[in-house]
């Protein structure tokens, strides 16, 4: 059921306008190959708790197969729904709670776009 609203709760706010300026803060950012591979933002021990996380890419589209969000206290939300993420657009969701501790987001992704446009790059905001 959780990973039933986490997924509805992402699909909704995908749709939805940007998080206001001011409210994001910048995360991380990993370069996509054009090889399925898994990978992980660290957010670490961050002084901040947020209340969603945005993701946007850069350069290329992303296929993104499964999102993982470890929380500081080591609870885990997954979405394994198949989304693609193409530059310029982002991906918006709410974590599970009111505010939380972000301890990790990892990503099973590849770039799915133009080889001429090279690798793709997935950036990590949280949102306040």
């Amino acid at each position: 059921m959780k990973n039933l609203i986490f997924l509805a709760s992402l699909l909704v706010l995908s749709s939805c306008a940007s998080v206001p300026a001011g409210r994001e803060t910048f995360l991380g950012e990993r370069e996509v190959s054009f090889h399925g591979q898994h990978a992980g933002i660290e957010v670490g021990e961050y002084s901040g708790w947020f209340t969603g996380l945005v993701a946007r890419a850069r350069f290329n589209s992303v296929e993104i197969f499964n999102i993982r969000v470890i929380y500081g206290n080591g609870e885990v939300d997954t979405l394994t729904e198949d989304l693609v993420l193409t530059p310029g657009s982002d991906i918006s969701f709410h974590v599970d709670g009111t505010k939380r501790k972000i301890r990790r987001v990892e990503f099973a992704y590849k770039t799915v776009g133009n080889w001429a446009n090279g690798r793709a790059l997935v950036r990590l905001w949280g949102v306040r």
